[in-house]
């Protein structure tokens, strides 16, 4: 991806997760009074569900325009992860 930093920002997401099974998104961002407010939705492995007994370091880059900032860099990153988890899976 190639980023032109004049116009653009980077923004890097990066978590952990003890076990596989997750999922990410989507990804919503705003701009409250020059601060970047980041959104995600994560959902967890379902109850009964097998998964990878390993942890797990997803990321994901974004390019954000410095329009939406008044051409300049957000004063403050506020990130809110919405957890749920998955739908079960079958006890056969």
């Amino acid at each position: 991806i190639a980023v032109d930093f004049s116009t653009h920002f980077v923004v890097v997401v990066r978590t952990q997760f003890n076990t596989g099974g997750y999922s990410a998104g989507p990804f919503n961002f705003a701009n409250d009074q020059n601060r970047l407010m980041v959104k995600i939705e994560v959902q967890g492995p379902g109850r009964w569900c097998r998964t990878t007994f390993s942890f797990q370091h997803p990321y994901w880059i974004f390019q954000i325009p410095r329009a939406d900032f008044n051409g300049g860099m957000p004063s403050k990153v506020n990130l809110d992860v919405n957890y749920r988890d998955g739908p079960p899976c079958s006890t056969e």
